[in-house]
């Protein structure tokens, strides 16, 4: 799938095993989800890796959500970035958009940025 007009920072939705191509460069592919079991009241973490590659450079990223077992987001005291912690790579600025719903193992919404200095 080619998302030639994808707007950089707009949110877009990966689906498992699927290509995705930005701008005819930059492609990336949703591989796997895992998460972390926690002990009661400790942290948690639902990771989903994507495979992007760029320039014939071929690159591993994991994008997480975090919290605290059995506490809200209101209340585990995690920041947006704490939670959603962005990675960066080649010049982009990878975030996912939301928390692992009903999609999990699925696909994920994910957020890219681009720095111009890469252009």
């Amino acid at each position: 799938m080619n998302k030639s007009n994808y707007k950089y920072g707009n949110i877009i939705e990966l689906k498992i095993n699927e290509d995705v191509t930005i701008d005819n460069s930059l492609l990336i592919k949703l591989t796997y989800f895992t998460h972390k079991r926690p002990r009661i009241g400790g942290s948690t973490q639902a990771t989903a890796t994507l495979i992007v590659t760029k320039d014939n450079t071929l690159g591993e990223i994991n994008l997480s959500v975090r919290g605290i077992q059995g506490k809200s987001e209101s209340e585990d005291g995690l920041s947006e970035e704490e939670r959603f912690r962005p990675v960066l790579w080649k010049g982009y600025k990878f975030q996912l958009a939301e928390r692992f719903g009903s999609n999990y193992g699925e696909s994920i919404r994910v957020i890219i940025l681009k720095d111009k200095k890469y252009n």
